[in-house]
């Protein structure tokens, strides 16, 4: 199965009938005729963990590009000596995390559901338009986020945090305020092309940028001395690279996406706005409260001390960096698992969940060894300072139990967001993080004799509770049943605008 390939035609604006549909003339009822043989929807496992492999670690690629970014920000910074600079970069990012990521690419999940549907069923214009709600509905978003990122340095003194770590936290998100706009609609983008089995575009051109990510430093850092700032319009240079040469190109070469689906913002943009935020809204809160969850107990590293700070800000993007592999799986998964219930394959819909446990328990075991075999090494890395390098060491034994569990709750999420579960990640997201992690580690990481360890021992366990509701949820659908729903909605969408 080539997903990359398989390409519909479209006429008019693109919302054409399936040939495996018929759609009654009167505006509420819908017939769907079923033609797909078992022999069609079918697929071995060993078949589905390749597709789904090759697609992966492609996807996964691009998202550890986006985060190797970072790396190199946090080792120039901790290579300066100054732990206060790291610990100022780590205060701003989780700033932009609690508000920009958490919001932004929230949203954005609303693409994962709803545009692998419709490019399953062939219908690509209307994926087309869901991504232009995207864009509109992410600028809309960043006008508030962007002032408080201005005003962040009175907030963080307000809040506590020590004076000199809060003017460096304010100094840099007031530089990386205009790549704020370009990270987001990136992450739109790569969905959108995700979405449609397009997964080897955006890591191509993120490769390349990551590349050039440290002439930038070098060029703001050592040879402009523009401190914590240059690292922010070193990144701020990157994130905007990634965007526009991605859309430029696409404008020029429309071959690279679907036939139909590369469309600019029109009238059908500001319609179904409620259908968009339906899915959108509680996949931003699903993804927010696991945020806010581990930036709450970053936050609470701060009052540590510096030290304690610095080490949590490269614990949290060591863990990050790791987390990308499960999340490329993840928006591979919604994409094959979304196109296949849309093209009426619930069969091979299921084969693909279970290539996606196997893969997914197989990666991140692989990294809880490595994290406990070179925990030396790696804080090496990543500080010249003795205290921060201790810290890291010991935080590590405790970050890498929460591998395993995080990396699968991920993947699990990205197949229920394709099932267009996201109501019931929600709550479960509110249950494990903030009435088990975050209580048993603020406990812990207020005792002396836990420090900044402690803070982290919640989340082994929430996460195991997490995965465990997950596969729960996932097992008992009756796939068949889900298929012909999201058959029938996307038919009945066809209707109301015919009718409109």
């Amino acid at each position: 199965m080539d997903l990359e390939e398989n390409n519909h035609d479209v006429s008019g604006e693109g919302y054409d009938m399936h040939p495996e549909t018929e759609v009654s003339t009167t505006y509420t009822q819908v017939k769907i005729k079923n033609t797909t043989t078992e022999d069609e929807d079918y697929i071995s496992l060993f078949e589905a963990t390749k597709t789904l492999a090759k697609a992966s670690v492609t996807c996964a690629g691009g998202l550890l590009c986006r985060r190797t970014t970072e790396i190199f920000n946090y080792m120039m910074l901790g290579r300066l000596g100054d732990p206060e600079l790291v610990s100022g970069a780590g205060l701003g990012n989780s700033t932009i995390s609690i508000t920009l990521i958490a919001v932004g690419l929230g949203m954005t999940g609303a693409i994962e559901t709803l545009a692998s549907r419709a490019f399953g069923r062939g219908k690509n214009y209307l994926a087309g338009c869901y991504y232009t709600r995207a864009q509109v509905i992410l600028t809309l978003i960043l006008v508030p986020i962007c002032l408080l990122l201005w005003y962040l340095t009175p907030v963080l003194i307000f809040l506590g945090q020590e004076v000199q770590v809060s003017i460096y936290a304010g100094n840099y998100a007031r530089a990386m305020i205009p790549g704020t706009f370009m990270f987001v609609q990136t992450e739109a983008l790569r969905k959108f092309l995700v979405a449609q089995g397009q997964y080897s575009f955006m890591p191509k051109i993120q490769l390349v940028t990551a590349m050039l990510h440290p002439l930038w430093l070098y060029i703001n850092v050592f040879c402009l001395d523009l401190s914590i700032e240059g690292v922010a319009y070193s990144t701020v240079i990157t994130h905007s690279l990634n965007f526009l040469v991605a859309y430029i190109w696409i404008t020029i070469d429309r071959s690279i996406v679907k036939e139909g689906s590369w469309n600019f913002i029109n009238k059908d943009t500001f319609t179904d706005y409620f259908e968009f935020l339906r899915y959108g809204v509680p996949n931003f809160l699903t993804l927010g409260l696991e945020v806010w969850s581990f930036q709450f107990i970053h936050f609470c590293a701060g009052f540590l001390g510096a030290t304690q700070l610095g080490a949590s800000v490269i614990l949290i993007n060591l863990q990050t960096f790791l987390f990308m592999a499960s999340l490329g799986t993840s928006l591979v998964a919604s994409s094959l698992i979304g196109n296949n219930l849309g093209a009426s394959k619930p069969k091979t819909a299921y084969v693909y969940i279970k290539a996606i446990i196997t893969t997914v328990a197989a990666i991140t075991l692989t990294f809880t060894l490595g994290l406990m075999v070179f925990r030396h090494q790696i804080a090496a890395a990543f500080t010249t300072s003795e205290s921060i390098h201790q810290e890291i060491v010991t935080g590590i034994f405790v970050t890498s139990l929460i591998t395993f569990p995080d990396g699968l709750h991920c993947a699990l999420f990205g197949v229920m967001k394709a099932m267009g579960y996201q109501d019931y990640c929600t709550p479960i997201s509110f249950v494990c993080y903030w009435m088990i992690a975050v209580p048993v580690g603020y406990y812990f990481g207020d005792s002396s004799r836990y420090g900044l360890k402690g803070l982290w021992i919640g989340y082994p366990i929430s996460l195991t509770l997490l995965c465990i509701m997950s596969l729960y949820l996932i097992l008992r659908t009756d796939f068949k049943k889900l298929s012909q729903k999201v058959i029938e909605k996307l038919e009945k969408q066809k209707l109301e605008r015919e009718n409109s």
